[in-house]
């Protein structure tokens, strides 16, 4: 009984970590898209720095470090006003 839950819950473990990489994944080019079609509404001081932000969050995407590309497109869009 109790061998059974501990291999339920390994593979539950297992499970959440597989989908969880390719929900992310998806997640990147959406928010991506909308800082791109803010970009007029953003100053141009904030310009160079946005540019950068979302250059560096595309070759975090493109590495499969989703999460962190999350993380760098979420300042962005905060920085910039973009709600998410």
């Amino acid at each position: 009984m109790i061998r059974k839950t501990v291999i339920t819950a390994i593979i539950a473990v297992f499970a959440l970590g597989a989908f969880n990489s390719p929900a992310l994944a998806g997640h990147c080019p959406s928010d991506l898209e909308k800082i791109k079609a803010s970009m007029s509404k953003i100053s141009k001081e904030m310009m160079p720095m946005s540019m950068n932000m979302m250059k560096q969050a595309i070759e975090l995407h493109n590495a499969g470090k989703h999460k962190e590309s999350l993380e760098v497109l979420h300042k962005t869009m905060k920085m910039s006003g973009i709600k998410h």
